[in-house]
């Protein structure tokens, strides 16, 4: 789901801010989860430097609530008190928020905030799997190979039993997986054709008329 909210529209380039939250490595670095200082240092460095751009949110979804709390002022006031100084800080940018979560469930279990999650919702695009989105499988793939030609990728090929099993296989992970599976099978065939066995079990499984391999389950020595 990818959701907007916007001050008036930057007059000058955008500057886009990728942001993924990790909250467990923050609070673990901070070594104060209970405070949440860093996550809001954090938003607040970001916040500036996307001024009169765009700031992206990727998974927004896990943002500790204490940074939820942050970013709700910013939308609010349009203003931050950067890091070190003792003076609010007009800002003037557009907010892109996604997440793979349900963030309306998530505002009903009080795990995400609902007035945050009014106020990001000036407009909101929900993205459909990628298992429904055939269609797309041959531009993705495109620019998989385009975005490593530096790593020998720009003459790859695939047999029509690879291809099909791209098609049949269902991508539970979404792009992410398809990128790990393409390049995977490109560095396996050596910068020529891709054909079926260069792929992962889990993509062969469909085109080989089989059950895709279920995770093995953990020994006792690996249980400590």
């Amino acid at each position: 789901m990818v959701m907007w909210f916007g001050f008036d529209w930057p007059s000058k380039a955008a500057v886009v801010a990728l942001v993924t939250f990790f909250p467990m490595l923050v609070n673990s670095l901070a070594g104060l989860s209970a405070s949440g200082h860093m996550e809001r240092d954090l938003m607040r460095s970001y916040r500036v430097s996307s001024d009169r751009g765009t700031l992206l949110l990727d998974e927004i979804g896990d943002l500790p609530l204490s940074a939820q709390a942050a970013l709700l002022r910013v939308l609010q006031e349009k203003e931050v008190q950067a890091v070190g100084s003792v003076r609010p800080v007009k800002v003037d940018l557009r907010v892109v928020a996604a997440t793979h979560r349900d963030l309306a469930k998530l505002s009903g279990e009080a795990k995400f905030r609902t007035d945050l999650l009014a106020r990001l919702s000036g407009f909101t695009f929900q993205l459909p799997p990628l298992r429904e989105r055939q269609h797309d499988l041959g531009l993705l793939v495109a620019a998989i190979l385009r975005k490593g030609a530096r790593e020998g990728t720009a003459g790859i090929s695939f047999s029509s039993e690879a291809a099909r099993a791209l098609l049949l296989h269902d991508w539970p992970h979404n792009v992410r997986e398809l990128e790990k599976c393409v390049v995977g099978a490109a560095v396996l065939s050596k910068g020529g054709r891709i054909d079926l066995e260069h792929l992962p079990d889990e993509v062969r499984a469909a085109s080989e008329g089989r059950p895709p391999p279920q995770p093995a389950e953990p020994r006792d020595e690996d249980l400590g």
